[in-house]
């Protein structure tokens, strides 16, 4: 007990001498080459392999000469995020389509406007342009009509005709020709209008066609057609004013003509009276909007009225006439 004690008060190395002088005087060889012991470590477990105090012995317990370390157990702390084990997301790339960068995008085939101008008033959703190309003004201007004739012969179709005349008034403002100044859409349109009102004839039934009808009934389907020509050009040139593409000028060229405004003495026929009416009745909210406009519709109507206080022609003309005087007051708006 008392050696005991005071190895506990002496130093690692101070102890190691010891013990190699007490085994010297015994005539015993330290199992461990001096050179290679280290004095702060357990004389038991230097010498003998093992420690019976374990980890509560004071003194270091390090690798043996010529034995390989023991393999260290790192210790692994989880924290709470890894232990949590996150859902396994699977994605597959069937479902993306491979794309070749060499492939080139298919381009539309171009086809000319002259060539499908009635097939775009065919289908009844929005047209795609960008595929009709026009290489001369005449070929615009041929589409122009074939699009404007069948607004003349289709009243029901007015407005989808007229739209697409604006649409193609978008795509082509101008188109150049080979020689002077390029054309401008606004100056074909009022070309193929100023043809059609042209070729109307002046009356219901000019004796010279009534001549080739064979009866009654074949010259009453012919009035008809002739005033449903006057009803759908007419039609055609109030929505264009509407859109702006035809001026006010127009309208005073053809009222002018229809109600015979510069001859007072002259009376209007009782065909152009009902034109005019349904003329007024379209664009009349749009003209008084303006003075020149204003101005145009007061004589308009003081000439219509006229008309409808003569007494040859009053019962047939007198209630369009004032239907459209009504029509006016109720502030161009249907009651």
């Amino acid at each position: 007990q008392g050696s005991s004690w005071a190895t506990a008060q002496m130093t690692p190395k101070e102890v190691r001498d010891a013990q190699i002088l007490l085994a010297a005087s015994y005539g015993q060889v330290p199992s461990v080459p001096v050179q290679n012991q280290c004095f702060d470590v357990c004389w038991d477990w230097q010498n003998k392999g093992f420690c019976p105090r374990g980890d509560a012995c004071r003194w270091a317990h390090s690798q043996l000469p010529g034995c390989e370390p023991a393999p260290e157990q790192k210790k692994v702390t989880l924290s709470v995020t890894e232990t949590v084990r996150k859902p396994k997301v699977e994605c597959s790339l069937e479902s993306i389509p491979e794309v070749d960068e060499e492939t080139p995008v298919e381009e539309k085939p171009m086809r000319k406007l002259v060539d499908h101008a009635s097939s775009l008033l065919s289908s009844k959703e929005s047209n795609d342009l960008s595929i009709y190309i026009v290489s001369t003004p005449d070929e615009l201007e041929e589409s122009i009509r074939a699009i404007y004739e069948h607004g003349v012969e289709a009243p029901e179709d007015v407005d989808r005709v007229c739209d697409l005349l604006v649409d193609i008034r978008g795509r082509w403002p101008s188109v150049a020709r080979s020689e002077g100044p390029p054309v401008s859409y606004t100056r074909l349109v009022l070309g193929v209008c100023k043809q059609n009102y042209d070729a109307l004839p002046r009356a219901l039934m000019e004796p010279a066609r009534l001549n080739k009808c064979n009866d009654f009934a074949e010259a009453a389907a012919e009035m008809v057609y002739t005033s449903a020509k006057y009803h759908g050009n007419v039609s055609m040139i109030a929505h264009l004013y509407l859109r702006k593409l035809l001026s006010i000028r127009i309208i005073e060229t053809v009222v002018r003509e229809l109600l015979c405004l510069d001859e007072p003495s002259a009376k209007p026929q009782l065909h152009h009276v009902e034109v005019v009416c349904q003329l007024l009745r379209t664009t009349g909210a749009t003209l008084e909007s303006v003075p020149a406009g204003f101005d145009l519709l007061e004589r308009c109507m003081t000439r219509l009225q006229t008309a409808a206080a003569d007494i040859r022609c009053g019962a047939v003309v007198a209630p369009t006439v004032r239907s459209l005087v009504n029509f006016r007051e109720a502030g161009w708006m249907c009651a």
